[in-house]
């Protein structure tokens, strides 16, 4: 997958909105050691990418912790909706994107992996033991 992003060509007045997971449209490294991982925004061109990071005021994301990958709570906060700046997030972030309501957690579109598969993927690609979200 990382090898058909990084293949991605933008016109010179072009640019790309990664339109996935919070997470994933960082541009740098998350996590440390062994559980660490490169996000698939990281692999766009970063000339041509702008990343977002969409927030909301509590409610529920679909995420993987400790064992379980399934509907977790989120942190209830209040803001209002709309963009800010995202340098106040540490994985390279261009922009936020304030919901200004609750989350709803949404199942993935295909069936999850057993964690016991999910790890010996992730340890032959050696990219850690990382549950997929």
């Amino acid at each position: 997958m990382s090898d058909r992003l990084r293949a991605i060509t933008v016109p010179a007045d072009g640019q790309i909105l990664p339109y996935m997971g919070s997470v994933h449209a960082a541009r740098s490294s998350i996590g440390q050691g062994a559980a660490a991982f490169m996000p698939a925004a990281a692999d766009l061109p970063a000339e041509r990418t702008i990343s977002v990071y969409i927030d909301a005021n509590g409610g529920q994301a679909w995420n993987c912790m400790g064992d379980e990958c399934a509907p977790h709570p989120m942190q209830s906060r209040t803001a209002a909706r709309g963009f800010t700046s995202g340098v106040r997030l540490p994985w390279r972030y261009d922009w936020i994107f304030e919901l200004g309501a609750p989350a709803t957690a949404s199942p993935p579109a295909a069936p999850a992996l057993d964690r016991r598969t999910w790890r010996a993927i992730r340890a032959r690609a050696g990219r850690g033991a990382s549950c997929p979200g």
